[in-house]
């Protein structure tokens, strides 16, 4: 497996994405019935994408304070973020007759961030810097 420095933008991208996700998480933890109030969203969408949510930022923190990390994890970071923003699009069209105006932008917001979010870690990625196998074993030994 290859293993990665990772850059300071990669770090940067992976430390802002931690706090709009867990960010969210609380909110959609915390408050599910009002928001779905606002927005027309099911309360179990909420509640269980905050969850996924919170998970998320746990693992983002991580890797963003690790020394090394694979480089596999980061692909599936960018490539999750493409995903969640696709299917923050598709909820956004298929139940567009239920929701309301701040329930579509509320999912379109989130489609744009993480895709901003995809682009800087992709980038981050590429200016990353190769480590060798035993250098990321101590940085992960470092952080349990």
């Amino acid at each position: 497996m290859n293993y990665l420095s990772p850059s300071p933008l990669l770090r940067a991208t992976l430390t802002i994405d931690a706090a709009a996700s867990g960010t969210l998480a609380l909110i959609q933890l915390l408050a599910p019935y009002a928001i779905a109030q606002f927005t027309g969203l099911a309360v179990e969408l909420l509640v269980s994408s905050g969850v996924l949510l919170a998970a998320y930022a746990a693992w983002l923190i991580r890797m963003a304070s690790s020394a090394a990390v694979a480089r596999t994890l980061i692909e599936l970071v960018v490539v999750g973020n493409l995903g969640w923003a696709s299917a923050c699009i598709v909820l956004a069209t298929a139940l567009r007759s239920d929701l309301s105006a701040l329930g579509v932008g509320y999912l379109l917001f989130q489609a744009c961030a993480v895709v901003a979010f995809a682009s800087g870690q992709a980038l981050g990625l590429m200016r990353s810097s190769p480590v060798s196998q035993a250098t990321a074993n101590l940085a992960w030994k470092d952080l349990l």
